[in-house]
């Protein structure tokens, strides 16, 4: 499958850019044809992120597009969309950026943090065109369906050789 992602380059200091770095790659290595829009953390050119396979040898690439215009990149999602004749746009960002009147053209599918309660206007105005909004916590799912948004939960990708929960009592002491 083709798809058309949009946040923050892998390399950049932000917590989008490691979610984006822990995610794409597994996605190629899953076999889909990844592609990148930023809009922060490259400028100038395109440039391939070539990914591993699970032995370390070069796996595949997702072509990263630099940042263009202003509003987030989103004056270009559509048309990249379209040229690189996406299945599903997939987006890791805050959400209330992306009008619903452009993302209701594409296939939108929004992996989003959700950090009020209840969740905001603009929040759920940008989830009219989603076709599969993903909330990265629970608390997030359960705040969008009070809403009446159903939302699946997809967590933040953190690698379980690292981060295991433990015993929670044990952890509040």
């Amino acid at each position: 499958m083709k798809l058309y992602t949009h946040s923050t380059a892998p390399w950049s200091p932000s917590s989008y850019s490691v979610l984006v770095n822990r995610s794409l790659p597994q996605m190629v290595r899953d076999g889909h044809t990844v592609v990148l829009g930023t809009w922060y953390g490259l400028q100038g050119q395109p440039l391939p992120w070539i990914i591993q396979d699970k032995n370390g040898q070069k796996g595949g690439k997702i072509t990263v597009l630099p940042s263009a215009g202003d509003e987030y990149g989103v004056n270009i999602i559509e048309h990249s969309y379209n040229f690189h004749k996406a299945a599903a746009l997939i987006t890791i960002s805050d959400v209330w950026i992306f009008p619903a009147a452009l993302t209701s053209k594409m296939v939108f599918c929004p992996w989003l943090p959700i950090d009020h309660d209840p969740a905001p206007g603009p929040v759920l105005e940008a989830l009219k065109g989603a076709a599969y909004p993903m909330a990265m916590s629970q608390f997030g799912v359960d705040t969008l369906a009070n809403a009446g948004v159903k939302a699946k939960h997809v967590p933040g990708s953190a690698p379980t050789d690292i981060f295991k929960p433990g015993d929670k009592s044990k952890a509040r002491k």
